[in-house]
């Protein structure tokens, strides 16, 4: 806080302020930095009981769901319904190929307009926020930044572009979670607040035990999806080694041969 007289009013040739006019400064400052301080506390304790209640909620959609695609929109509903970010976007591979390029799965309240440009965004490698949540390794490296910092130099214009359209909506903070399908980065969650309140180190690992719960339940849904195809198709082959069997003309047998 700066505090000055006008130039034009006769205490402004004065050297110093008075002691009683530097005490009330000092008093005042005392109360904001109080009020300030209860806000922060209570903003963080906010956010902290939603991831709290997003983790729980996310935990009981993977219980109950059978698929990726049921687990995904259930995980679109828990989100909404929560309500504790501004801006929601989630963004997958399109298969689990490394050079698959991401596609928007899902976002909230983000405006039509911009969304070619962020989903050009998501294919660029340059830009510090994916670029570090892209390279992101298993033990899920959350990236929270802040939208007053100074964005680098060297950034692409449409990502230049993006976080110019985040600060007309006075998106102050941000988080990027990355989601993992067998140890490598297959997609993320970003999460955009107009809050000033940082994402501290509890924040963060809320956020990395929810990608490692999503993670893994993407996992077993791949899994029990590849048991279900070796099902059909040794299901398929046996039907069809029935069909030539029982339709040969020639007598069949079957030999086993030992090694």
């Amino acid at each position: 806080m700066t505090v000055w007289y006008d130039p034009l009013t006769p205490a402004a040739d004065a050297a110093n302020f008075l002691d009683e006019e530097q005490s009330l400064i000092d008093h005042i400052t005392i109360q904001i930095t109080q009020v300030y301080t209860r806000l922060q506390s209570q903003g963080r304790v906010a956010r902290l009981t939603y991831l709290y209640q997003l983790l729980s909620e996310t935990n009981r959609v993977i219980a109950h769901s059978q698929n990726q695609q049921a687990l995904l929109t259930e995980l679109q509903q828990v989100l909404l319904n929560l309500g504790g970010f501004a801006k929601i976007v989630i963004a997958l591979k399109a298969d689990d190929q490394a050079d698959s390029p991401l596609v928007i799965q899902f976002h909230h309240n983000v405006s039509a307009n911009i969304l070619p440009t962020l989903q050009t965004v998501l294919q660029q490698e340059q830009n510090p926020p994916l670029n570090h949540v892209k390279n992101t390794g298993p033990d899920v490296d959350v990236y929270s930044y802040a939208l007053v910092n100074a964005p680098d130099a060297h950034i692409s214009p449409e990502y230049r572009a993006w976080r110019h359209y985040l600060k007309q909506e006075q998106v102050h903070q941000a988080a990027l979670t990355p989601l993992l399908f067998n140890g490598h980065f297959w997609g993320l969650i970003g999460l955009y607040t107009t809050g000033r309140v940082e994402f501290d180190q509890e924040q963060i690992q809320l956020l990395q035990n929810l990608s490692r719960d999503i993670s893994s339940a993407l996992e077993r849904f791949s899994a029990e999806q590849q048991r279900k195809t070796a099902e059909s198709y040794s299901q398929q082959m046996e039907q069809r080694f029935q069909q030539v069997f029982l339709q040969s003309l020639v007598p069949m047998h079957i030999i086993s041969i030992q090694d």
